[in-house]
């Protein structure tokens, strides 16, 4: 029987590898943002995951890597373009609450 991965595990084990800390309801609430992104690339593909996991460890992972190697101050802008489903500047957005971000 194989064992079901948990989304909020994976994140977890994600944003840890990154030395990020996201408190819970902002992990819930990247989740249910991963959650519609996926409902939506059933009607039009965006990314190439088709499951949350795969989401986590591909798309969001890789959206927060290069984050960890910038110092924002708080008010820092940024823009997040073409990135498909606004995966980049969403994820930032959770992490930094005093950051103002476009997504296009």
């Amino acid at each position: 029987m194989e064992s079901e991965v948990k989304p909020h595990l994976v994140l977890s084990e994600s944003l840890k590898s990154l030395g990020l800390v996201l408190d819970d309801r902002k992990q819930m609430l990247l989740l249910d943002y991963c959650g519609l992104l996926l409902e939506g690339l059933s009607k039009q593909r965006l990314t190439g995951e088709d499951n949350l996991e795969d989401l986590i460890r591909r798309q969001i992972y890789d959206c927060l890597f290069p984050i960890t190697k910038i110092a924002f101050e708080n008010g820092s802008r940024i823009v997040d373009l073409g990135s498909g489903g606004g995966v980049a500047g969403y994820s930032a957005g959770y992490l930094f609450a005093g950051m103002q971000g476009i997504s296009s």
